[in-house]
């Protein structure tokens, strides 16, 4: 089980998750970007895709220790279903 965040720049990177996701390289069932806000401790998921959401769910110990790695305490995502859009934020 696994996360990794690869960083571009100081401010976006590509977020990696998957069930035998250890390192990169390895194969993943999820990814998306992942952009830094203006407050440093803030981070949006942009463009997630999977086959398997469920997968994702089981991975999200993996990847609040990524994030907490970059110091990030905040998420955002933008949750588009059946036509209608859901800001949603958690805090770490």
């Amino acid at each position: 089980m696994g996360a990794h965040i690869e960083w571009h720049c100081q401010h976006c990177g590509t977020m990696r998750i998957g069930r035998q996701f250890h390192v990169w390289g390895d194969p993943y069932e999820f990814a998306c970007t992942v952009v830094k806000s203006a407050h440093a401790h803030s981070i949006e998921f942009v463009g997630g895709i999977s086959e398997n959401f469920c997968n994702i769910l089981a991975e999200r110990d993996a990847v609040k220790r990524e994030l907490e790695k970059a110091s990030i305490r905040f998420v955002h995502w933008t949750r588009i279903k059946k036509g209608e859009k859901t800001k949603i934020s958690i805090k770490l």
